[in-house]
């Protein structure tokens, strides 16, 4: 942790897609505040999580709703593969609480490419798509390719 702002996170992703804890409910924050923690996983629309998850029957189209009664935040993994148009995150928004927060994976193509030299053209051509998520994005997930190696000096 940085001594200079303690009570933030680092970090904000876990590879873990494991649905044996699904038992444990997070408590939705009325008002998001300082220290709190959003709990979330990799993904909503798994609807073999029925009926350990989601009830059974659950829609395709209420999954996201469903999911966010029992947890705070998610993991947008689609962004990935195509930038999200704002049809798509107008109905995420509207399926969500004010509370609820989101984290996107950068798109793949333009993420690679920030890592090998075109960040200025990347970076934002990635983000714009991104500004109607408002206050409730958290976070952008960049990928790294397995070629990419770390380079503290540069």
């Amino acid at each position: 942790m940085d001594q200079h702002r303690p009570n933030r996170l680092r970090s904000c992703h876990s590879q873990t897609r494991s649905v044996g804890w699904f038992a444990v409910r997070a408590n939705v924050v009325s008002t998001p505040r300082p220290g709190t923690l959003y709990a979330g996983t990799s993904g909503f629309a798994y609807p073999d999580w029925a009926p350990r998850f989601y009830a059974p029957g659950t829609r395709p189209a209420d999954l996201l709703r469903a999911y966010a009664s029992r947890l705070t935040a998610v993991e947008l993994n689609n962004t990935f593969y195509r930038q999200p148009t704002p049809k798509a995150i107008e109905a995420w928004l509207a399926a969500t609480p004010e509370t609820f927060r989101f984290v996107v994976k950068a798109q793949r193509g333009a993420s690679w490419r920030s890592f090998r030299g075109g960040a200025a053209e990347s970076v934002p051509w990635l983000t714009a798509a991104y500004r109607p998520f408002g206050e409730r994005l958290r976070c952008v997930l960049f990928r790294v390719d397995d070629t990419t190696v770390r380079d503290d000096d540069a």
